[in-house]
């Protein structure tokens, strides 16, 4: 485990990284997660996920017949006007089962994004998409986040919870981008 996310931009220009969480009762491991700074909340597909379609299921009636969880709508960007007016009529309704783009506000605990644990978090949900596995910003506006080519060239996404700040981290800083030097420089370079 560690204090920070270390994720190297993929040739897709993505940055992709293995996760893991609790929920259900059950470790859902092995997660393939995608880092997206465009999303303003995580949301994770649970039929891209170990659980069994029989568990989603159940879960899904549960939670669209339960008034306390917190239910949203969200689209794609294919999706055109009139799918959108329609279903926001038919999400006002309470027609959830109806719908394809009912996400529920869910607590995992153990969320682990590149080795890094969150602790116990709320995510969103869907119990019908079959998308990515997208890390929002609202996991990464708690983070200290750096994106730059490293000395070997290569694009890095270092990221550290601001409650996970550690030598560590600032190490990998350090070796990553020559923060240190740079700034030194900075300094000394402004003295002249």
């Amino acid at each position: 485990m560690n204090d920070f996310m270390d994720i190297e931009l993929n040739p897709k220009n993505e940055f992709r990284c293995e996760g893991s969480f609790k929920l259900f009762g059950a470790v859902l491991d092995k997660l393939n997660f995608k880092i997206d700074t465009g999303c303003p909340m995580t949301t994770i597909p649970l039929l891209r996920t170990p659980l069994s379609p029989s568990v989603i299921e159940a879960n899904k009636q549960k939670d669209y017949e339960n008034i306390a969880v917190k239910k949203q709508i969200s689209f794609g960007v294919n999706d055109s006007a009139l799918k959108r007016k329609t279903d926001k009529l038919k999400f006002k309704q309470g027609l959830f089962s109806q719908l394809d783009s009912v996400t529920c506000t869910k607590t995992v605990q153990d969320f682990v994004i590149a080795g890094c644990n969150f602790g116990t978090m709320d995510i969103k949900v869907s119990y019908t998409r079959t998308g990515n596995m997208l890390i929002g910003m609202d996991i990464l506006q708690n983070c200290d986040i750096h994106i730059a080519k490293t000395c070997d060239n290569k694009v890095h996404l270092l990221a550290c919870p601001y409650n996970k700040l550690s030598d560590a981290y600032f190490l990998k800083l350090e070796e990553f981008y020559k923060t240190g030097t740079i700034i030194y420089s900075a300094i000394n370079r402004n003295r002249l």
